[in-house]
């Protein structure tokens, strides 16, 4: 370029962008690109799936059916398997001091079946009593229950002799060598363990009777009392309440449910004996389901393994993955969270004691922080029932924790250890009027007259305490 044409473009104000640095002709500075991270990365990836989608075609099909069968896997699991939530008890129902906040607040628990996820079970209302008599063998049982309390009454003359009733399901039937009623030869030996233990013709110190009925649940423990397992003249200074199993297993009700159908059955027994003591046994370990078809897997399981309970798994699918078959309920978890509020409920009463059975058949993992426990199959089986050398350590326990509750009574209720004379029988054969129950217990009935409590005092507990 010449100098002429330097200095005709200089006098027409035009610059060189490069010493501008730009190409900008409205005095801007220059604009710069931003910076993007992952956009080179991307383009990268791009190109490369690029070329082995036209160098690999059948294999990069493949491996898109392959992705996209997991993806609807996955999402078809999260519609259809629910997540079932274990060992929840929103409410704190051992703070309830009275049957009426139970019957004011039962409505609003929000699960009535075990798990939250499931629709349907087969639980009714923990707080009304009901009965079996659609089972002949169960109306029977119940007649012979009533019958040999009667019998101890008449037979006993002093009847302050008596110092436990054994009360609930299955466990407490069998105790006495007894199934639906019937003695059963399988069950003699347990039926002698008890006799040794509870029966002072036998020797025994302390003298206790067993009214259990296999296949119960708090319902029809509550009905049983209500309609003649609790009849006047009949005074145990301790009640030992075992029963829930058959709520949390059979019918899977929740462990809201649960807990208000033992607490139902307590309040019940407190109500009309002021001055005897409850003991609730804590709900034994267990890691199967009991039913008809398992029965027998649940016992041959006894001498194959011992089985690991999981006290924290609160939550998991319904289904196993890809499969679709059904898990076995996390159980233990359930049971240890019931047994929790029962406990606190104990600790809140005076005349209410918890006795934990767990430390008797099953064993806390050292290396697992609480969490774990392995059931011991040698004293119980996976559904729950113990065997012989189980009841052996499970009354031997009993005898212990009941000597001393009765050292207790005897200092602040020594009446309770005094004959009291029988009355003589009418001769006129005028019948005595049914002993009405409490409201609540049936409708349209009137309730007994509030009676004086007993004198407090302190219930200490044995065995291990629920965390």
């Amino acid at each position: 370029m010449s100098s002429e044409d330097d200095e005709e473009s200089s006098s027409k104000g035009e610059t060189d962008p490069l010493e501008t640095g730009g190409g900008c002709d409205n005095g801007e500075p220059p604009q710069t690109m931003p910076f993007q991270p992952f956009g080179g990365l991307c383009s990268l990836i791009s190109s490369h799936l690029s070329y082995l989608w036209f160098a690999y075609p059948v294999a990069c099909r493949f491996v898109s059916y392959v992705v996209s069968l997991v993806v609807m896997t996955f999402l078809l699991d999260n519609m259809i398997n629910p997540t079932l939530r274990f060992g929840d008890m929103p409410t704190d129902w051992a703070a309830q001091r009275d049957m009426l906040t139970f019957y004011r607040y039962h409505a609003e628990v929000q699960h009535w079946c075990l798990g939250c996820g499931k629709p349907f079970c087969s639980c009714g209302d923990p707080l009304l009593p009901a009965s079996r008599v659609e089972s002949p063998n169960w109306t029977k049982a119940f007649q012979e229950n009533k019958l040999q309390i009667s019998e101890y009454v008449e037979n006993h003359l002093n009847v302050s002799d008596l110092d436990v009733a054994f009360i609930g399901e299955s466990a407490v039937e069998a105790m006495g060598g007894r199934w639906m009623g019937l003695p059963k030869d399988e069950l003699k030996t347990i039926g002698n363990i008890f006799e040794h233990r509870f029966s002072k013709d036998k020797g025994a110190s302390v003298e206790g009777i067993t009214l259990g009925l296999a296949g119960d649940s708090t319902k029809n423990v509550l009905y049983r009392l209500i309609h003649g397992e609790m009849p006047r003249g009949f005074e145990p200074k301790i009640w030992w309440v075992h029963v829930g199993m058959n709520d949390l297993a059979r019918e899977q009700c929740s462990e809201e449910l649960v807990v208000l159908g033992v607490l139902r059955v307590v309040e019940e027994i407190l109500n009309r004996h002021p001055k005897a003591r409850v003991v609730i046994n804590a709900l034994l370990p267990m890691a199967a389901l009991p039913s008809a078809q398992n029965e027998m897997d649940c016992r041959d399981a006894t001498h194959r393994h011992n089985p690991t309970m999981d006290k924290m798994k609160h939550k998991q699918k319904k289904f196993k993955f890809f499969r679709f078959v059904e898990r076995e309920m996390p159980l233990w978890t359930s049971i240890y969270a019931t047994n929790k509020q029962l406990f606190k409920y104990s600790e809140l009463h005076d005349r209410v004691a918890f006795f934990d059975a767990t430390h008797i058949f099953a064993e806390r993992q050292s290396d697992s922080r609480g969490r774990y426990f392995t059931l011991l199959s040698d004293y119980i089986d996976t559904c729950g029932h113990p065997t012989e050398a189980g009841y052996s350590r499970w009354e031997d326990a009993m005898v212990h924790r009941i000597q001393y509750l009765l050292s207790e009574l005897r200092e602040g209720n020594p009446e309770l250890f005094v004959a009291a004379p029988k009355m003589p029988e009418e001769k006129t054969g005028a019948k005595e009027a049914p002993e009405k129950p409490m409201m609540g217990a049936n409708d349209g009935q009137e309730a007994d007259p509030p009676v004086p409590e007993a004198p407090k005092d302190e219930v200490s507990v044995q065995g291990e305490t629920p965390q």
